[in-house]
C-alpha cells in the first residue's frame, strides 16, 4: 500500500515538473516512481511508468531513450504501441506547434 502511495506523489511531481517546463527533473521522478513500481512488483504502475517515461524522453528529443521506455511498458502491460496519450496538454509538450503528435494507429493526438 506505501509503495503505490509513493509511485503516486513520484508520478505528481514528475507532472508538476514538466508542466514548469524542467523535463530533466520530470525524468528523474519519473525513473524513481519506475524503481519503486518494480520493487513493489506493480506491472500497471511500472507500464504507466515506462510508457511516460517515453514520452518525457522523446518531449527532449531523446528518441532512441523514448522507443526503449515505450518497448518497456509494452513488455510488462501487453498494451498497444502509442507515442502520445489522447490529451492535448501531452500532445502539445511533444509537438509544440501543436499541429499533431505521432499517436501509432490512430489520429487521436491530432490538432
Amino acid at each position: 500500500m506505501g509503495q503505490s502511495n509513493l509511485v503516486r506523489v513520484y508520478r505528481a511531481a514528475a507532472e508538476e515538473c514538466a508542466a514548469a517546463g524542467d523535463g530533466a527533473g520530470s525524468i528523474g521522478f519519473l525513473e524513481r516512481c519506475l524503481a519503486v513500481a518494480k520493487a513493489g512488483m506493480d506491472p500497471a504502475s511500472e507500464g504507466l511508468a515506462n510508457h511516460r517515461l517515453g514520452l518525457a524522453h522523446a518531449a527532449a528529443g531523446s528518441f532512441e531513450r523514448a522507443i526503449a521506455f515505450q518497448a518497456g511498458g509494452l513488455l510488462r502491460t501487453g498494451a498497444q504501441p502509442t507515442l502520445c496519450e489522447p490529451s492535448p496538454r501531452v500532445c502539445m509538450s511533444i509537438r509544440p506547434e501543436g499541429k499533431s503528435c505521432s499517436n501509432v494507429g490512430s489520429s487521436a493526438c491530432s490538432q
